[in-house]
């Protein structure tokens, strides 16, 4: 399974132990943003389901597919992510579906075969990757979807006191570039002489370098904090 712009699985295709051909496919996932300024509500994502199939001969007696969403490393001791979906169309092979996610999660799929009441084996994913909900928060950093794949993260910085360069790291990766950064300053304890500044040094999809800067040698280790806000895709 994978998150929108990730490259998909593979299902790997094997024989359950009665010989019925068992489904191969691959999942994909993606979604809408929340609604502005929420911060808690669950998060609603779409994911992706494709898989292929060859009935073994005698053909016509497969009447459909069976696929699950869930957390875990196999379907027997995951915990599903949506309740197991029916698909009554032998000739069906995808199955789209939503799902409400408050925080980050790993999730697979897998889909078997239906002959009537019989089921074919479970066709697990041989790898997964991450549904990340459109928003996240942690305190002062945290990131958002805002629309056509832009980025805009944030960041708090701890109190920086040394007149010297100061590395970060955005609270995720950009997964192209990131085209634009601000650092603001904050004087720290109401000191009105302290007359430190920052310099934006260089950035990057991962990261930022900011400078210290002082006026003067009496106010070179008064300490400041950065708020910095990134822009990217």
């Amino acid at each position: 399974m994978s998150y929108m712009g990730l490259p998909k699985y593979l299902i790997h295709q094997d024989k359950s132990p009665a010989g019925q051909s068992k489904p191969e496919g691959n999942a994909g996932g993606g979604g809408d943003p929340p609604p502005s300024g929420s911060t808690n509500a669950m998060t609603k994502r779409w994911v992706d389901v494709n898989w292929r199939f060859t009935e073994p001969e005698p053909e016509g007696y497969c009447t459909g597919f069976e696929v699950a969403v869930f957390a875990g490393s196999d379907i027997d001791n995951g915990q599903l992510a949506e309740p197991i979906t029916l698909i009554c169309d032998p000739a069906a092979r995808r199955h789209i579906g939503i799902l409400e996610l408050r925080t980050q999660i790993n999730l697979r799929a897998a889909v078997r075969a239906c002959y009537g009441d019989l089921r074919s084996a479970w066709t697990n994913a041989s790898t997964h990757s991450q549904f990340i909900p459109d928003i996240q928060y942690y305190g002062d950093n945290g990131w958002l979807e805002i629309g056509n794949g832009t980025i805009m993260q944030w960041m708090k910085t701890p109190l920086m006191t040394d007149q010297a360069g100061y590395d970060f790291t955005w609270p995720i990766l950009f997964p192209n570039v990131c085209y634009s950064v601000s650092a603001t300053p904050q004087i720290e304890n109401d000191q009105p002489e302290n007359d430190n500044w920052l310099q934006l040094i260089s950035f990057n999809r991962a990261g930022l370098r900011i400078y210290k800067q002082a006026s003067s040698n009496a106010s070179a280790d008064r300490p400041i904090r950065a708020f910095i806000v990134g822009f990217g895709y």
